[in-house]
């Protein structure tokens, strides 16, 4: 019998469609600070006039990476609950994933910056 079904193994983020992810990314820091100048202020005082100023970051340290990190988990999310909704339709064995977190690594740390 089927114990469960891996809905990803090991995922890893590209940024295949840069206007999509730099879409969504605006919309979820929108959602989270919504003002601009809260963002400004939780990023350490970073001058945007917009939410569409913003672009997906690379290569940086602290809250603009966290909120990118997050955004990405949350998509994620998204994505994994899109696909259960469809395991569902043909078995009721539970579901899983296997994460692995290297993109946060990529993001956060780069040898250049010391």
């Amino acid at each position: 019998s089927l114990v469960s079904v891996c809905l990803a193994n090991e995922p890893l983020t590209t940024c295949s469609d840069p206007t999509f992810y730099t879409v969504k990314f605006q919309e979820y820091l929108k959602n989270k600070h919504i003002t601009v100048e809260n963002m400004n202020a939780a990023w350490g005082g970073t001058n945007y006039g917009s939410f569409s100023e913003v672009s997906i970051p690379t290569a940086v340290k602290g809250a603009i990476a966290y909120d990118w990190m997050q955004c990405q988990d949350s998509l994620y999310a998204e994505y994994l609950g899109f696909m259960r909704d469809i395991v569902a339709q043909y078995t009721d064995a539970p579901t899983h994933a296997k994460i692995f977190r290297e993109v946060a690594r990529e993001v956060t740390s780069s040898k250049n910056e010391r």
